[in-house]
């Protein structure tokens, strides 16, 4: 059933409400291709100040942590990048 009346008013049944999302679902595209970012370049002078800046930090510093982290970032833009 299309139309459903209740009192006076006219009501829509879930059909329409069904073929406009099946309509609609179909306007999502997939993107075409997958761009990846490039990590900055860092010189080796200022790699080794890093890493000696690391050193000096406490042994449970959230800073050490964070850099980790970002670490593992750089590493899988790398592996993107190969793709």
């Amino acid at each position: 059933m299309l139309m459903q009346r209740k009192k006076g008013c006219v009501r829509l049944g879930p059909i329409p409400g069904l073929t406009a999302s099946l309509l609609l679902s179909g306007c999502a595209t997939a993107p075409s291709e997958v761009v990846c970012p490039v990590p900055k370049t860092y010189s080796l002078e200022i790699q080794r100040r890093a890493a000696n800046e690391l050193k000096s930090l406490p042994v449970n510093s959230v800073v050490a942590s964070m850099i980790s982290d970002y670490g593992v970032v750089r590493e899988e833009l790398r592996a993107c990048l190969e793709d």
